[in-house]
């Protein structure tokens, strides 16, 4: 199997607009997130290589390599690269819990306005990025609880679900 994510799930788009205009920090529309959700892989048959070139949106930000995430059967099995997937690795270990390696999510980034480094919900809607999220999808309609969720961020993605291309670059094909 070639480099890349492969991943099975719903392809009905769910599109987000919240606005966060009541966490009284945020001006206009740069902090409203935009997103469209592919929520609810069917667990278990997420496959490929996950290059995580942009940040754990929030907190985590890439500055001196990519992450190289392999998954399998729906979870990941390693953890690679430099500075930044130590710290990773160490705070999903930290975390006690097999189902933090579980993918729960993927989502795109919409809203051009957004900024990196706005914090999750500003950085998972920046517009020419997607985030695969890993945890807990229980709230996605998903059946895996877990001690945590993470917005795994890539700058630029090609992403292709259920061998549809839905993203490559800024350019959306939905």
């Amino acid at each position: 199997m070639p480099n890349g994510l492969f991943y099975h799930g719903n392809l009905m788009p769910v599109c987000f607009y919240e606005a966060l205009n009541s966490l009284d920090y945020c001006a206009a529309n740069r902090f409203r997130q935009e997103d469209v959700m592919f929520p609810d892989p069917i667990e278990g048959t997420t496959e490929g290589t996950l290059v995580v070139d942009a940040a754990v949106a929030g907190w985590l930000y890439i500055e001196e390599g990519p992450i190289i995430i392999k998954i399998k059967e729906g979870l990941i099995t390693s953890i690679d690269g430099g500075k930044e997937a130590e710290i990773l690795k160490e705070h999903l270990a930290n975390k006690n819990d097999a189902n933090i390696y579980n993918i729960a999510e993927i989502g795109i980034g919409l809203n051009p306005e957004c900024r990196l480094g706005g914090g999750v919900m500003e950085d998972e809607g920046l517009f020419g990025t997607a985030h695969i999220d890993i945890g807990s999808n229980i709230t996605l309609g998903g059946t895996v609880h877990a001690k945590g969720h993470e917005d795994l961020m890539l700058w630029d993605p090609c992403i292709e679900l259920d061998d549809k291309i839905v993203q490559k670059g800024k350019k959306l094909f939905l």
